[in-house]
C-alpha cells in the first residue's frame, strides 16, 4: 500500500495513539480528528474474517474495547469542541448498544449543553434504573455528581473546556460539586 500499511489494524492502532497522545495534550481537534480518522478504519465486527475461537477471542475483545474507547475520546474532543448538538443521535445509538456504559454521562452533558436538562435527568434516571435491576448498584460518584451539576444548572457544563466534561469528572480533574453541611 501507499502508506506503507498492510492491515486496517495498524492504521487504527497508529491513529489511535495519536489522538490519545493529542487528548492527554487536550488538544481537541487534533483528538477529534485523529481519533475519527482511527474510527473510520472500522469496517464491521473485529476480525470479522476470522474463525472465532478461544485464541482469537481475547483478541476481538481488545480490539472492540479499543473502538469503544477510541470512541469515547473523540466524543469528548467534541464536547470539548462544542460539538453537543450533533452529538445526542451518535450518543442515543451508543448508549442504546451499551446499555450501563459511561456514555450516558456524555449524552446528559451534551442534553445539558443543548439546553435540556430535564432531557439528561431522564438520561440518569434510565441509567441508574438499569444499574439497580441488572447488577442491584448505583451509578458512579462521578456520575450522580454530574447529575447534580446539571440539576443545579451549573456553570461548569456550559463551557467548552475540557475541565467540564464527563471524562475529567470521571478522572477527577473536573471541579466537583459538594453539598454544603
Amino acid at each position: 500500500m501507499a502508506d506503507g500499511y498492510d492491515f486496517d489494524r495498524c492504521r487504527f492502532d497508529d491513529l489511535y495513539r495519536a489522538g490519545r497522545t493529542a487528548a492527554a495534550r487536550r488538544d481537541a481537534e487534533a483528538a477529534s480528528r485523529l481519533l475519527g480518522q482511527a474510527l473510520r478504519e472500522w469496517r464491521g465486527p473485529a476480525l470479522a474474517d476470522v474463525k472465532r475461537g478461544s485464541l482469537s477471542a481475547p483478541h476481538v475483545m481488545a480490539l472492540e474495547e479499543a473502538r469503544l474507547h477510541a470512541t469515547e475520546l473523540r466524543i469528548e474532543a467534541d464536547l470539548a469542541l462544542g460539538r453537543h448538538h450533533e452529538l445526542v443521535p451518535e450518543l442515543e445509538d451508543l448508549i442504546s448498544l451499551h446499555p450501563m456504559h459511561d456514555l450516558h454521562a456524555q449524552l446528559m452533558v451534551a442534553h445539558s449543553r443543548s439546553g435540556h436538562p430535564k432531557r439528561a435527568a431522564s438520561v440518569f434516571r434510565r441509567l441508574r434504573s438499569t444499574l439497580i435491576d441488572t447488577m442491584g448498584i448505583e451509578p458512579t460518584f462521578r456520575t450522580s455528581n454530574l447529575m447534580r451539576a446539571i440539576l443545579a444548572g451549573s456553570d461548569l457544563l456550559l463551557g467548552d473546556r475540557w475541565e467540564s466534561s464527563p471524562q475529567a469528572f470521571r478522572q477527577g480533574t473536573g471541579r466537583q460539586l459538594t453539598r454544603a453541611r
